[in-house]
């Protein structure tokens, strides 16, 4: 029976009831109200009840006092909800998110405006002695200009809203740039005009950064100014104070190592370590010798670290927190055993998007945590997708259709006046592209963010996949991440890269995977195949094997899949070693060109 057929009975039953007396139908309402409600909705009923009872108590007659505790004692729920344990996290938590954005509110609404810019400044000058930004490359150098061409194609643009673009250097070969190096030379140390940003306001423009193009070119999101705080508290959320001293090896071209790396210690007065690239030998030597006490990560840093050969001062350091996305929960253990005991505080979020989540309580292998709370100040929703047109699955009222708990569904944020969906700088398809309606009732708006989550009965999130990154074959959903995860556990393969290719004749695509070995390692086609089979459905298994003698990587340590789907198998294009899972030979076998024509045209069956 379903909710208003529940709600209709209940109704019945209560009006049949009333005419037993007063003081008999409170008590025979409430089983109906647990059986209707359920154990979560008693519980919040009981918590309200506690809250009101002292205001209400007085003046209530003494009958009703006495169904109400018959009633309470019926309430009380047979078992509390599974995240009943988590709630004084969730309310800590939910109390810090509104006292930042109560605050960054306050700040943008002066005038002139208080940004991150004025508040480095006050913390400078609060701590003249104290290092800000200390470089651990060999000396100064001058910045490449790795977008000079994405700058000079949106120029004209720019320049007609008088949009005025300079270069950090001492000189400029493009047109219309000017060069700031002289300039920045002979500044003064007056305070900034406050004439300058009187203009500024919660939704000005702060930054435009390019994203990394998963769903195309790189596009130039828009972050605000309200958007650059909120990501910068973050630093004051996970737990760094003005005491630390923050390491990042991250690109400045990339929200988590310009946004939440530098600014953010800017704006907390915090030391900020910047290496010119990441190295995996040298990173515990840079944070022994600058006494780093928090660390950023994104992507596969910290798997780099854990691949290094061990050494015996692994845990003589001062790092105490972890911050970053993309952590796998077989590399979290790892981690921890290893170097210490790290506070780790996994975060999800997108330069555009105009959500995240965060794994406050620290549980391994989650990207994040909600909870009622946080859903109503941030909803959002996860729903059924296709594989094939990468769109959200609609029923036949034409809204999209939720998913049950632990299931994976694709992430959609909604819109709000106070979470708004900015987009990005250029042709307004661009944004609208991102933006899907009729969610969960018509004319609603939410952000898709073409990321593939699980939500357990506790409010942990899950990443599974990117939307574009998952396949179908025999009919079914193969996640990339969940299969590198099995087969990263192998101690003959460093690293993995999992993805889908097509089969001429087949339906969907089939699973494949590039692989490094680890240093001093063969092959075993055949230990690789009993993994295989012991701990992936036959849907799932990688039906390919491509041996690399190193895994390519984006600028921010994310795994490259696109050329490698472009490449397939074909043994006429790839040069490097591919293998062959033979259920006959139950092995990897190696892939000839014959076994390659054969499988191109049926004859090897799959």
């Amino acid at each position: 029976m379903g909710i208003w057929g529940r709600l209709a009975f209940l109704l019945l039953l209560l009006s049949l009831l009333r005419g037993l007396g007063q003081s008999a139908w409170p008590a025979a309402a409430a089983p109906a109200l647990r059986w209707l409600l359920g154990d979560s909705a008693c519980c919040a009923l009981l918590g309200l009840a506690v809250l009101a009872w002292p205001w209400l108590g007085p003046w209530m007659p003494r009958w009703l006092s006495l169904a109400a505790a018959a009633l309470t004692l019926a309430l009380l729920p047979t078992q509390p909800p599974p995240g009943l344990r988590w709630l004084p996290a969730d309310l800590a938590y939910t109390f810090k998110i509104l006292r930042l954005g109560l605050n960054i509110w306050a700040r943008l609404s002066r005038q002139p405006p208080d940004t991150f810019v004025d508040s480095f400044e006050r913390r400078v000058r609060a701590q003249p002695g104290r290092a800000i930004l200390v470089w651990t490359g060999p000396g100064s150098r001058s910045v490449t200009f790795d977008l000079r061409e994405n700058l000079e194609e949106v120029l004209p643009q720019l320049q007609a809203e008088n949009i005025r673009c300079f270069y950090l250097s001492h000189s400029s070969a493009t047109p219309g740039v000017r060069a700031l190096g002289a300039a920045l030379d002979a500044a003064r140390s007056e305070p900034v005009p406050a004439d300058l940003r009187a203009e500024i306001k919660l939704r000005s423009p702060a930054l435009f950064i390019y994203t990394s193009g998963t769903t195309g070119l790189p596009k130039p999101a828009i972050l605000t100014y309200e958007r650059v705080l909120q990501i910068s508290g973050m630093l004051t959320l996970c737990g760094v104070t003005a005491d630390d001293v923050v390491y990042t090896v991250l690109p400045l071209y990339h929200t988590m190592g310009l946004v939440l790396g530098v600014l953010s210690c800017l704006e907390l007065g915090v030391t900020c370590v910047l290496a010119p690239k990441f190295s995996a030998s040298c990173f515990w030597d840079d944070c022994r010798q600058h006494g780093v006490t928090v660390i950023q990560y994104v992507g596969e840093v910290l798997r780099y670290l854990c691949n290094t050969p061990q050494r015996p001062e692994d845990r003589t350091h001062k790092v105490r927190l972890a911050i970053g996305s993309g952590l796998r929960a077989e590399v979290w253990e790892t981690f921890q055993q290893r170097f210490g005991p790290i506070r780790i505080w996994e975060v999800y979020g997108s330069t555009e998007g105009n959500g995240g989540f965060v794994n406050y309580p620290g549980r391994r292998g989650a990207q994040g945590k909600t909870s009622c709370f946080l859903r109503m100040l941030s909803p959002f929703e996860l729903v059924q997708y296709s594989t094939e047109t990468e769109e959200p699955v609609r029923d036949s009222w034409g809204l999209c259709i939720p998913v049950r708990p632990g299931e994976a569904g694709l992430l959609l944020t909604q819109v709000l006046r106070h979470q708004p969906f900015l987009g990005y700088r250029g042709p307004r398809e661009h944004t609208e592209r991102k933006l899907v309606e009729n969610v969960r009732r018509p004319n609603d708006l939410y952000y898709n963010t073409g990321d593939v989550l699980a939500l357990d009965d506790e409010g942990f999130l899950y990443f599974r996949d990117r939307l574009g990154d998952t396949f179908r074959w025999k009919g079914e959903n193969v996640s990339t991440r969940e299969v590198e995860g099995v087969l990263s556990v192998v101690d003959f393969l460093q690293e993995v890269n999992v993805y889908g290719v097509p089969v001429p004749g087949c339906e969907g695509k089939v699973g494949m995977a590039a692989v490094q070995l680890a240093p001093g390692q063969a092959f075993d086609g055949q230990r690789l195949y009993q993994h295989v089979r012991t701990w992936l459905p036959a849907y799932a298994a990688p039906h390919f094997i491509r041996i690399q003698d190193a895994l390519e990587i984006t600028g921010t340590f994310k795994l490259v899949k696109s050329r490698l789907v472009r490449e397939g198998f074909d043994v006429g294009l790839v040069a490097d070693p591919l293998y062959l899972l033979d259920h006959q030979a139950r092995a990897f076998r190696p892939l000839t060109p014959d076994i390659y024509r054969a499988v191109c045209e049926g004859a090897w069956r799959l």
